[in-house]
């Protein structure tokens, strides 16, 4: 069953990681943006109520929601150049062997070409842990996807939000182990 809160969620996600400016919305360094604005200036036409609805049910954990619940932020995907998320740093002792990024059949062919995954529009490229998730990301890309397996220890700088999304700023082909077409 598909989930009611899909068209909002998306709204949401607009605003926390692009725009908060285009709908009048005040966003702190960290991304954090006060609920009573997402709902008072009618953005979403919603509840808070339904605003804490989508944070629960939302498939991919997008959000969070300060401990007092009168901020809510989404976890990364963010577009806007000024901001200073913090993020678990990984390490050779807490790294998976391999990440997984999906995408499209199209996009694989411009990976090969720039000879990376980078993070174009975005802050950082986003990776799964696992090959579902990945199947998941590709998925929204139409019915060509690819997934490519990393070798994680040959990433810099890698990342990890606190829903289990790998952060990394570029990925260069030579980390690549596999690539599977679906």
């Amino acid at each position: 069953m598909r989930n009611p809160y899909t068209r909002l969620s998306r709204k949401l996600s607009f605003i926390l990681r692009h725009h908060p400016e285009k709908f009048n919305i005040s966003m702190d360094k960290q991304g954090w943006c006060l609920v009573k604005d997402i709902v008072a200036k009618g953005t979403l036409k919603i509840t808070v109520n339904t605003l804490f609805d989508i944070v629960k049910t939302d498939d991919k954990g997008r959000y969070q929601l300060s401990e007092d619940r009168r901020k809510i932020r989404a976890l990364q995907g963010h577009s806007i150049p000024w901001l200073e998320m913090e993020f678990e740093d990984v390490t050779p002792e807490n790294m998976p062997q391999f990440l997984y990024h999906g995408t499209s059949n199209h996009n694989f062919q411009k990976i090969m070409k720039s000879l990376s995954i980078l993070s174009m529009s975005r802050q950082y490229v986003h990776l799964s842990p696992d090959v579902e998730t990945a199947k998941k990301v590709a998925g929204r890309h139409g019915h060509k996807m690819v997934i490519i397996t990393i070798d994680a220890h040959k990433l810099e700088n890698l990342k990890c939000s606190l829903n289990n999304v790998y952060l990394v700023k570029n990925v260069p082909i030579s980390s690549f182990v596999k690539y599977d077409f679906f």
